[in-house]
C-alpha cells in the first residue's frame, strides 16, 4: 500500500512538472516558411524558452518567437533595440551606420514600407528574418517593431 502511495506521489509530481514546462516554461514550435534560412529551415522543430525574458532583456542577435496580429506566431532575429537608427541604402540595411550581417549575403530587394531613417521607439525591438528577401518583418508596418509582451520567448534549440 505504501509503495502505491509513493508511486502515485511521484507520478503526480512528474505530471505537475510536465504541465509547468509545457504551459509556462517552454514551447515547441514548427518553423513555417523560409524567412529564417539558412539558420532555420521550413518545418524545423525549435524549443522556445518562455521564462528567459522574464529575467533578462532581449538583445541584438537573439532569435525569438513572437506573436503578431498579421502573421500569427513567427520566429525572427532581433537586429535593433530602442534608440537604434535603421537605414536602408544601396540594397543593404544599416543599424547605427553599420551594415547588418546578411547571412545569405543578399542584395536586399525590398526596403519595406517604413520611412527611413527609422529610429526604433522606446521599449520595442526591430526584427528581421535571416533570409531577408523572403521575410515579413519590422520593415513592414503590418508587423512593425515588437513589444516585449509580444515576445513568446528565446529560441533555445534548433535543428
Amino acid at each position: 500500500m505504501q509503495k502505491n502511495v509513493k508511486w502515485i506521489k511521484k507520478t503526480f509530481i512528474i505530471f505537475l512538472l510536465y504541465f509547468f514546462c509545457i504551459f509556462f516554461a517552454i514551447q515547441l514550435f514548427v518553423i513555417k516558411g523560409n524567412s529564417m534560412q539558412p539558420t532555420l529551415q521550413n518545418q524545423d522543430l525549435v524549443i522556445i524558452d518562455k521564462i528567459h525574458y522574464h529575467i533578462f532583456n532581449p538583445k541584438v542577435g537573439d532569435i525569438v518567437g513572437v506573436k503578431t496580429e498579421y502573421n500569427g506566431e513567427i520566429v525572427k532575429r532581433i537586429v535593433a533595440v530602442s534608440g537604434d537608427t535603421v537605414i536602408y541604402k544601396d540594397g543593404k540595411i544599416f543599424i547605427n551606420d553599420k551594415a547588418i550581417d546578411n547571412l545569405n549575403n543578399q542584395y536586399i530587394r525590398d526596403r519595406g514600407d517604413i520611412k527611413y531613417p527609422f529610429i526604433v521607439p522606446e521599449n520595442v525591438y526591430f526584427i528581421l528574418g535571416d533570409n531577408i528577401n523572403e521575410s515579413m518583418d519590422s520593415r513592414y508596418q503590418r508587423i512593425g517593431c515588437i513589444k516585449k509582451k509580444d515576445i513568446i520567448g528565446k529560441i533555445l534549440y534548433y535543428k
